[in-house]
């Protein structure tokens, strides 16, 4: 799966939040991509850590789709967060 397919899968998902993603919605992206059957579960994590996201109505924190494309595509690839990739 390339960049441009999660990219595109991302950015086109119906999300309820005009700002980004719920819970719920993030779970559902995860399966998409295969779950964690698929998807490096530590590599996916470590690529959302450090994000900005903001809290909801609800109390739900709401993750950004750049946030969920990179921490999807770093799962998929089980890429190493110590290099240059991140750039």
């Amino acid at each position: 799966m390339n960049y441009r397919s999660v990219e595109d899968y991302i950015t086109m998902f119906k999300t309820e939040h005009k700002y980004g993603f719920n819970p719920q919605e993030k779970e559902q992206l995860i399966q998409h991509f295969g779950g964690f059957e698929v998807m490096d579960e530590e590599k996916f994590y470590s690529a959302l850590r450090g994000i900005t996201c903001i809290i909801n109505e609800r109390g739900e924190t709401i993750i950004y789709p750049c946030d969920l494309i990179t921490a999807v595509c770093c799962g998929l690839e089980k890429r190493d967060m110590h290099t240059h990739e991140w750039d």
